[in-house]
């Protein structure tokens, strides 16, 4: 079962998960790729970061937590087990790029230390997983077709098992 949602999954998963990080991250390196090319040697890297360097990238972070919790709520009933730990592994990072973000409202280059900084790139990139891994796992909803063809079927092995007992 579980193996049947992964490979039935993972196109659409994995073409939404990229489609938001290069929708939010993509074209910010773009646009510093064409900033640093008017700089003699100018470090594309360097550029990129400095658009993040406010702990921005913290914003984004917090936006995908609403998605994520959207997507955990679509899956109905899970094993309680599962639920807690997913909706754990979902809050506690919420909660750190919000105070984080909270320590600078602004965005003011330099007053969140490098470590703050490497915590919201990590936050982002953990949410990311995670909504990948809450879309392979998401319940396949079988089209009306699917779904017709079944109960056809349905009623074909009802039919034959009437007939086996008469």
């Amino acid at each position: 079962m579980l193996w049947h949602l992964l490979t039935q999954n993972w196109k659409d998963a994995f073409s939404e998960v990229l489609a938001s990080i290069i929708g939010t991250i993509g074209i910010v390196f773009v646009i510093a790729s064409i900033i640093s090319r008017q700089d003699v040697g100018g470090d594309v890297g360097a550029a990129f970061l400095g658009y993040f360097s406010g702990g921005q990238i913290g914003l984004p972070a917090l936006a995908l937590s609403g998605i994520i919790f959207i997507a955990l709520r679509r899956h109905g009933r899970l094993s309680s087990l599962v639920s807690v730990l997913l909706y754990l592994f979902l809050i506690i990072p919420i909660i750190c790029a919000a105070v984080i973000v909270g320590m600078n409202p602004g965005f003011k280059t330099a007053v969140l230390s490098d470590d703050n900084l490497k915590l919201l790139w990590l936050i982002f990139f953990w949410l990311n997983l995670l909504w990948l891994a809450v879309l392979l796992l998401q319940p396949v909803v079988p089209s009306p077709q699917e779904a017709g063809e079944g109960e056809q079927q349905r009623v074909q092995n009802i039919k034959a098992g009437a007939a086996d007992r008469e």
